[in-house]
């Protein structure tokens, strides 16, 4: 399922819009935990990371087959 906000979208955008402080989030929760963004057992948190999950692995795959795809065929 494609979200709303990704569609149309370039991967630049959806990546510094909606990845990237998600990915911060993530971040400081494993490296600060006292000071963490997300919890690891709140359903909303987990919600918003499997969210956009499928979206990033989405976009993942599409670079790179863009750069490999020599190496694929």
């Amino acid at each position: 399922m494609l979200l709303a906000e990704a569609a149309g979208k370039e991967f630049a955008l959806i990546d510094d819009k909606y990845l990237k402080p998600l990915r911060n989030s993530v971040a400081h929760t494993i490296l600060k935990p006292d000071e963490s963004e997300l919890k690891a057992d709140d359903a909303l948190d987990l919600e918003k990371i499997n969210r956009w999950l499928s979206i990033a692995k989405c976009i993942a795959r599409q670079l790179l087959l863009n750069d490999f795809s020599a190496e694929l065929s």
